[in-house]
């Protein structure tokens, strides 16, 4: 493993975020649904976000644990979003190992998702002009 600098972050999530974006609209087209924003929001709503992110090599292995909890805007939002009990919680039940890909995965599922409304409007824009 190669250790990743703040520019090798912030790339990857914005990388990770259109992925989602074109999958959502990609899979929009296999199931023959109508091509639109709300439409992908809602497939990336529903699924989409949540499994990239999880099956992430960033998230599989924890040697990247760490430099995600340090580049991430959003290294609190476990904390924020489920509170103090959940994280007393995966410390006991998984350790520190456990609290740390718990942290991470919601910080880079944060970052992600922050920028996932962007490029899905990217994508709708490309197919307008198709």
């Amino acid at each position: 493993m190669t250790t990743i600098t703040q520019n090798d972050y912030n790339e990857e999530v914005r990388e990770t975020a259109q992925q989602i974006a074109e999958q959502a609209f990609s899979d929009l087209e296999y199931n023959e649904m109508e091509l639109t924003e709300e439409n992908a929001e809602e497939i990336i709503t529903d699924y989409l976000l949540h499994e990239t992110i999880e099956g992430h090599e960033w998230i599989i292995y924890t040697a990247y644990h760490l430099p995600i909890i340090q580049y991430s805007d959003n290294d609190e939002y476990y904390a924020h979003n489920f509170g103090g009990e959940f994280l007393t919680d995966t410390l006991s039940n998984n350790g520190l190992g456990g609290l740390h890909t718990a942290i991470a995965f919601w910080a880079f599922y944060a970052d992600v998702s922050e920028l996932v409304r962007d490029e899905v409007s990217k994508q709708a824009d490309k197919l307008e002009q198709e």
